[in-house]
């Protein structure tokens, strides 16, 4: 009825951990403390055996720590066998950490998104950051802790208040990005998983092997 339908699992590791050598599931990474792995069952039967393709519905999953999961649960491996035993996700896409040009980008679009949440426009010069300023300043940082500094700074008051006061100044976010980790450039590590759950590795080998074998004919 509502179709077509996106089901985001956010922080899906916590869903597809893995056991560990005493035979117990470590998914207990939720906040709340409760075990998201236990739902891992019943995830893994609705999406391969109770979804249809005409159903138009989207499962998507996205996580920043892929190697805590079982990469056997995360990667499909086909139709055939045990829906439980199938694998989840038939696709993966790696999204590194923001360069420079893209963290500028991000300022803009989040800071117009901010801003329109509460009042619908805003005069340019009260919005007139220096946004490559910006990207420096938030060197380091993910996308998500760009837009929780947008959403600390900018109060549905302070929002509301920008046709009256002093326009915005990139020194009023640098209290909030001070107080956030940087991210650990790890795209060694998260190209290498990417690698192993794609199976790119095994094609590239299977073609290397073919190219070899057809020049051996030869």
């Amino acid at each position: 009825e509502y179709a077509p339908v996106i089901i985001l699992l956010d922080n899906c590791h916590e869903f597809f951990a893995g056991k560990s050598k005493k035979g117990k599931m470590a998914g207990k990474d939720d906040a709340s403390g409760m075990d998201m792995s236990r739902f891992q069952k019943d995830l893994l039967i609705y999406k391969n055996q109770a979804l249809k393709k005409e159903d138009r519905v989207l499962v998507m999953g996205c996580t920043d720590v892929p190697d805590k999961a079982d990469l056997k649960l995360l990667k499909w491996k086909g139709p055939k066998g045990k829906p439980e035993k199938q694998g989840m996700f038939e696709r993966s896409l790696y999204f590194p950490r923001p360069g420079h040009a893209d963290r500028a980008i991000l300022w803009k679009a989040l800071l117009q998104k901010r801003v329109s949440k509460f009042q619908g426009c805003v005069p340019g010069d009260k919005l007139s950051l220096n946004f490559g300023v910006m990207a420096s300043l938030s060197d380091g940082k993910s996308g998500g802790q760009i837009a929780e500094a947008i959403d600390f700074v900018l109060t549905e008051e302070r929002v509301s208040n920008l046709s009256t006061r002093t326009p915005l100044a990139e020194s009023e976010f640098e209290g909030y990005l001070d107080m956030c980790p940087p991210t650990a450039d790890e795209g060694d590590k998260y190209l290498s998983f990417l690698r192993s759950v794609s199976g790119i590795d095994a094609i590239l080998k299977a073609r290397k092997k073919a190219k070899g074998e057809k020049k051996k004919k030869k």
